[in-house]
């Protein structure tokens, strides 16, 4: 998994090289001309509701969209969770939100594993590690809100 790699000035840490393995969600993982609905997503906290009274719908700051299934709700949820909001895509599909969700998390977990091992090469406490993973998390989301 070679690609980018992370140059520390003073406190700043910097993501360089090759930036092909970073890939935005739900962009990257949706193939293109896919059917989708555009949804207005409010910024806030998303809640999947999938009970007797809501079904497939998801509720940010009071406000309740209905999706229709709970999956399509899940991808809402986990497009919200990562910072984009107003109008967004949202795959019509049951099985493509499905599919995209799932390969969002294997890209995640291979994405972790790589920063894991850019933080060991920096650090070889644990605790300093875990702290640079997650700025360099923090880094890659907010370079990729808006995408």
């Amino acid at each position: 998994m070679a690609g980018f790699q992370v140059i520390m000035y003073g406190r700043f840490w910097v993501i360089t090289e090759d930036k092909s393995e970073i890939r935005v969600f739900p962009l990257a993982f949706i193939a293109p001309g896919e059917n989708a609905e555009a949804v207005n997503l409010p910024a806030g906290e998303a809640k999947v509701l999938d009970d007797l009274f809501e079904r497939g719908a998801v509720q940010m700051n009071g406000q309740v969209i209905r999706l229709g299934s709970k999956v399509r709700a899940e991808f809402a949820a986990k497009v919200a969770e990562l910072g984009h909001t107003g109008s967004v895509a949202i795959p019509m599909s049951d099985r493509t939100c499905k599919q995209a969700l799932e390969a969002y998390d294997r890209w995640k977990a291979q994405m972790e594993a790589r920063l894991r091992e850019l933080a060991g090469e920096r650090s070889a406490d644990p605790e300093t590690q875990t702290r640079i993973v997650r700025e360099l998390w923090k880094l890659l989301h907010s370079s990729n809100k808006g995408a």
